[in-house]
C-alpha cells in the first residue's frame, strides 16, 4: 500500500464522506497545514471522484458544476464582494498560470475556511494538533450555492493549502474562493509565498468576479499607503515597490523606484516639517527622504518578522515601528511604552496599525480585527470590533485635537471615535480595488486612498489628483 493510500484511507476514517479530501488528493496536495509537511506536489487542486464525496447535492448529475469538486466565488455569496465573508479566515492559496483574466498572467485563489465555534475534532488527527474541526463546528453545511445544481458548492470541503493564517491551526470547511491577480501575500501579510499550482482553473470565473485590468501604469495597482503633511494642502502616495507620487503642494524628494528591493514597502510616514517622508519596509528597512531624518534600524538589528505600521513622533525627532505580532520598536526620541508581544491574542493576532498620542508619550495599536489597544498616556475611546467588521481593519489616525482617533478598514470603512469626527467613507464607490491608507487634512477631513492609486476627499479634505 502507498503512502498515498495509507494517508487517504486514514483521513477518510477522520472527516466526513461529504469532504472531497478523501483519496490520493487530498494525500497529495495538503496532508498538512505547514508547508515542510507537504508530502506530494498538487496536481489538480480539487477534483477527485464524482459522488457523494465532491457533491454539494447527491441528487445532481456528475456532470453539473456543484459535482465538479470545487468551491463557489466569494462574491457569488458575499454582496458580490471579493473578499472573505465575516467568520472566515483565509486558509492558504493556490496559482493558476496564463490567465485571461488577469492579462494571461497568473491568477491567484484563495481559500475561506470557516472558523471554528468549537474544538471538537481539533487535536486529533496529527500529534502537534488537528487541521480540521468537526463539521458541527464550523456553521456551515455542505449544498450547491443557491441550492442550484449549476453553481460550485458552499461548505463542502475540508481542504486547506496552507500558506496562509498559520496560527490558526484550526479550522473549518471552505466556505468560498476569493481571486486576485495581485500576489496573495501583498493582499494579506498573513499569507506566504510558497507556490502550488492548478492552471487548469485558470478561466474559472463568476461574472462578480471578473478582476478590473489595473488602469494604473503609475502604481501598477499596488499602492500601499498615502500621507500628508502637517499642514495639509497635498499628499503622496507610496507603492510597494518604493515609487513616490506628489500631489498638490506635498513634494516629491526621492523615492525606491527602479531599485531592487530586499522587502516590500508597507508605509509611508510624513516629517513633521512636512517638507520630507520615511518609507517602511516589510522587513523593517527606513528610507529617509528631504528633511526627514534616519533614526534606526540599524541594517543588523532589523526585525524582519513583517513589520506592518510605522508612527513618527508629532513633531518628527523619532518614530515607531510595530510588527504583525504586536512588538514596538521606537527609534529617536520616541520612548516604548509598551506592546502586545508575547500577549495571547490566538482570535485576533495580527496588528495592522500604530499611531502616538498629540503629547508623543503615547500610541495606540489597532489589531485586524478592530482591538485598538492604548498604551502611555493613549486613552480608549472605542473599537470597530464592536461594529463586527467583516474583514481586516488596516490602520488607525489620531483626531486633528488630540483627543480621539478614526480607524479605518481595507474596504472602505471609516469609524471615529472620540472627538474625531466621520465626514465619510468611500466604501460605496471602490469596484475591485481595497483601500491601503487613511491621511488627515488640515481642514478637519481625510483623505482614503485604493491599492489602485485612486484619492478620495472627505470633510474639508481638498482633492488634488490621482493616480488611477
Amino acid at each position: 500500500m502507498t503512502l498515498v493510500e495509507r494517508s487517504s484511507r486514514f483521513l477518510e476514517r477522520h472527516i466526513s464522506r461529504r469532504s472531497f479530501l478523501v483519496r490520493g488528493t487530498f494525500a497529495a496536495s495538503a496532508l498538512a497545514v505547514v508547508p515542510k509537511r507537504y508530502v506530494l506536489r498538487p496536481g489538480t487542486a480539487y477534483k477527485a471522484f464524482c459522488g457523494e464525496t465532491q457533491c454539494g447535492n447527491p441528487n445532481c448529475s456528475c456532470t453539473s458544476r456543484c459535482c465538479e469538486g470545487f468551491s463557489t466565488f466569494c462574491c457569488t455569496i458575499n454582496g458580490g464582494h471579493n473578499f472573505c465573508p465575516e467568520g472566515s479566515v483565509i486558509g492558504g492559496w493556490w496559482a493558476a498560470a496564463d490567465s485571461s483574466f488577469c492579462g494571461n498572467g497568473t491568477r491567484y485563489y484563495l481559500d475561506c475556511n470557516a472558523s471554528c465555534h468549537c474544538d471538537t475534532g481539533c487535536g486529533g488527527y496529527y500529534s502537534n494538533g488537528g487541521t480540521f474541526c468537526d463539521p458541527g463546528c464550523d456553521g456551515l453545511s455542505c449544498s450547491c450555492e443557491g441550492d442550484d445544481c449549476n453553481n460550485w458548492v458552499e461548505g463542502c470541503f475540508q481542504f486547506r493549502y496552507g500558506q496562509c493564517n498559520t496560527d490558526v491551526r484550526c479550522t473549518g470547511r471552505i466556505v468560498c474562493r476569493i481571486v486576485s491577480c495581485v500576489e496573495p501575500w501583498k493582499l494579506d501579510i498573513d499569507c506566504g509565498s510558497s507556490y502550488m499550482w492548478d492552471s487548469g482553473t485558470a478561466e474559472m470565473n463568476a461574472p462578480c468576479n471578473t478582476p478590473v485590468p489595473c488602469g494604473s501604469p503609475e502604481t501598477m495597482c499596488e499602492t500601499v499607503a498615502i500621507a500628508s503633511p502637517p499642514e495639509g494642502g497635498g499628499y503622496w502616495l507610496a507603492t510597494s515597490y518604493g515609487k513616490v507620487l506628489a500631489f498638490g503642494a506635498a513634494k516629491n524628494h526621492g523615492d525606491l523606484a527602479g531599485r531592487k528591493l530586499a522587502a516590500p514597502i508597507v508605509a509611508m510616514q510624513s516629517s513633521g516639517t512636512g517638507r520630507g517622508y520615511w518609507l517602511v519596509g516589510r522587513n523593517g528597512s527606513v528610507l529617509a527622504a528631504g528633511d526627514a531624518h534616519f533614526y534606526g534600524p540599524r541594517r543588523e538589528d532589523r526585525r524582519r518578522h513583517h513589520i506592518t505600521a510605522m508612527a513618527p513622533t508629532p513633531v518628527g525627532d523619532g518614530y515607531w515601528l510595530v510588527n504583525r505580532y504586536g512588538s514596538v520598536h521606537a527609534f529617536g526620541n520616541a520612548r516604548n511604552h509598551g506592546s502586545l508581544a508575547g500577549k495571547s491574542r490566538e482570535l485576533d493576532p495580527v496588528v495592522t496599525g500604530i499611531d502616538s498620542t498629540l503629547t508623543g508619550e503615547g500610541y495606540w495599536l489597532v489589531t485586524a480585527a478592530g482591538h485598538v489597544h492604548p498604551f502611555g498616556d493613549a486613552v480608549f475611546y472605542g473599537s470597530p470590533v464592536d461594529r463586527h467588521p467583516g474583514h481586516r481593519v488596516i490602520g488607525i489616525r489620531r483626531s486633528h485635537r488630540g483627543a480621539g482617533y478614526f480607524a479605518f478598514g481595507s474596504r472602505g470603512e471609516v469609524w471615529a471615535y472620540g472627538d474625531a469626527v466621520r465626514a465619510g467613507a468611500p466604501y460605496s464607490r471602490l469596484g475591485y480595488w481595497d483601500t491601503v491608507g487613511l491621511a488627515r487634512s488640515a481642514r478637519e477631513g481625510y483623505w482614503v486612498a485604493t491599492a489602485a492609486g485612486a484619492v478620495y476627499d472627505f470633510g474639508g479634505a481638498v482633492l488634488h489628483g490621482s493616480a488611477n
